[in-house]
């Protein structure tokens, strides 16, 4: 489940104005750890990257933001640790464009013990944020995110936490295997080739990608310019998505 789009497709400016870059020049990660741990019961390890921790905390304020305003099932949700990893710490070499989320508990980290179900990981990349969003952007026009926000990927892996725990919730004795089941299921090759022409690449892999991926493009559709908050119910953007995606989704979030 890691972080790894619609000829006419939907598109907005993802750009990174004077005001945000200041805020994220001045962002105290340690600070952002502790409003985090209080406010959302995350434990963060960011190693000091301003622009990781400046990025989980305007996606969670976001998410709850819009939890509360449109009354959807994500509010409380959020992952019990978050780590800032280099890919040659992993138990397990994974070749990530940003990060991933595990949906039991499980040794990730060498020299760590094992990490709590829905705990999140993203790799460490360089600390500058204009940089960080021209990778998003080429991921982007390599079509392979849904979305060219900087916020994107982080939306991403935090609605794998949400997703994970509607399934888990809602399916106590068999939530794993549905998850198992939601990975590794394919898609047809008309449905492949439709996810991959309205959203990305990377949606296609699986229909837990495929939430994800179409959560961030509605959420950051929904931002207004100064992205702190949404101005729009994002599941009014689902109206612009093929049925049986819209349908899919609708159905996961109303678990």
């Amino acid at each position: 489940m890691d972080c790894k789009v619609f000829n006419n497709r939907l598109s907005f400016t993802a750009g990174i104005s004077p005001e945000i870059s200041r805020e994220f020049r001045v962002i105290n990660p340690a600070e952002v750890t502790e409003y985090l741990q209080k406010n959302y019961s995350t434990v963060c390890d960011f190693e000091d990257n301003k622009v990781i921790a400046g990025g989980v905390l305007r996606a969670l304020n976001i998410l709850k933001e819009t939890a509360e305003r449109f009354r959807l099932p994500f509010l409380t949700t959020t992952p019990p640790k978050l780590k800032v990893f280099k890919p040659n710490e992993l138990v397990k070499f994974d070749d990530v464009n940003f990060g991933f989320c595990i949906g039991e508990k499980e040794k990730v980290i060498r020299k760590h013990p094992e990490y709590e179900p829905y705990s999140v990981f993203i790799k460490n990349t360089k600390d500058n944020l204009n940089e960080f969003n021209s990778m998003v952007e080429k991921w982007y026009n390599k079509r392979i995110l849904s979305s060219d926000h900087f916020l994107a990927p982080f939306f991403h892996e935090l609605f794998h936490t949400i997703h994970l725990n509607l399934i888990s919730s809602k399916n106590t004795k068999y939530g794993i295997q549905e998850i198992i089941s939601l990975q590794n299921k394919g898609f047809d090759f008309q449905d492949s080739y439709v996810i991959k022409d309205k959203i990305g690449t990377y949606a296609s892999k699986s229909r837990l990608e495929l939430f994800s991926e179409v959560w961030s493009k509605i959420i950051t559709n929904s931002l207004n310019d100064n992205i702190t908050r949404v101005v729009s119910n994002p599941l009014d953007n689902l109206k612009d998505f093929p049925k049986f995606i819209k349908e899919f989704v609708e159905t996961e979030i109303s678990r």
